[in-house]
């Protein structure tokens, strides 16, 4: 209240930034863009203004707007890891990606072994679709981190991008072997493994994600269902069913689809009569 009294227009930007800092560390972050917006109209070229500014509107997820006062900052001299890294993610969700790109080399130069300074890096470099280079880059934080499992998704993905599905499923099985691998992920690796024509693995990643799952989402499991039946996949179809048939959720209309596709593999395999049952 004090520093508020005296926070006048005729007054120094000193009082303004203190304001606005008082409220920045109380989470009021309207009232502190406020002060710090009244001290820069007083004086410009306030550094210290400029970036906490910046770092309010962020905290306030006004990304397009902090990237003003962000290369103000850069430009008085106030660059530093944080700011440019601040800058790299404002630009990326302004699609400016040349532009984040480059924020993020110069963040880097800052603090060069910062993990999240190298992924916005890379989100860069698939956005752009120089998947090479996200690639190399990839490699490096694998090495330096195997154990985040985001690093291994994001490979995957990539190499998916890049119609190398049997690199990709390379990718998720490093995921499944160090124990992260969620439903989704095995998921897509049963769907990488059919491309393969390997249809045995597709099958046991089909089943470890329905186990994941607790067969709580017999859709997601028709779906691979529907994918075995179309290649021809006889015996591991029937595995599915009874896969999908022993988790006890099915609803009417899952248990229709479901009918259907044992019809199929029944009339595909000679047993026409149980296939008119059925």
């Amino acid at each position: 209240p004090v520093v508020e009294a005296v926070a006048k227009p005729g007054s120094s930007a000193v009082f303004d930034f203190t304001l606005g800092n008082i409220y920045f560390q109380n989470e009021d972050l309207t009232n502190a863009a406020k002060y710090f917006q009244s001290a820069l109209a007083k004086f410009p070229d306030y550094r210290r203004a400029q970036k906490n500014l910046a770092f309010a509107l962020v905290r306030d997820n006004k990304l397009k707007e902090a990237i003003q006062p962000l290369t103000r900052t850069v430009a008085l001299g106030g660059g530093d890891g944080k700011v440019f890294g601040l800058l790299g993610y404002a630009y990326m969700s302004d699609n400016r990606f040349v532009s984040a790109q480059a924020a993020y080399q110069q963040a880097l130069v800052f603090e060069p072994e910062n993990i999240e300074f190298k992924l916005g890096l890379v989100n860069c470099a698939v956005a752009c679709a120089n998947y090479d280079f996200a690639l190399a880059l990839l490699d490096e934080l694998i090495q330096q981190n195997p154990e985040r499992e985001r690093l291994w998704t994001l490979q995957a993905n990539i190499y998916i991008q890049k119609d190398q599905p049997a690199k990709a499923a390379v990718s998720l099985e490093m995921l499944r072997r160090l124990g992260k691998a969620t439903a989704q992920n095995l998921f897509l690796l049963g769907d990488l493994y059919m491309t393969e024509e390997a249809r045995g693995l597709a099958l046991a990643a089909y089943l470890e994600a329905s186990d994941m799952d607790a067969g709580q989402h017999p859709d997601k499991m028709l779906r691979p269902a529907k994918i075995l039946v179309s290649r021809g996949a006889w015996d591991e179809s029937r595995a599915l069913f009874a896969k999908i048939r022993s988790a006890g959720h099915l609803t009417g209309a899952d248990e229709l689809k479901l009918l259907k596709l044992e019809a199929k593999v029944e009339m595909s395999t000679g047993d026409g009569d149980k296939a008119i049952q059925t």
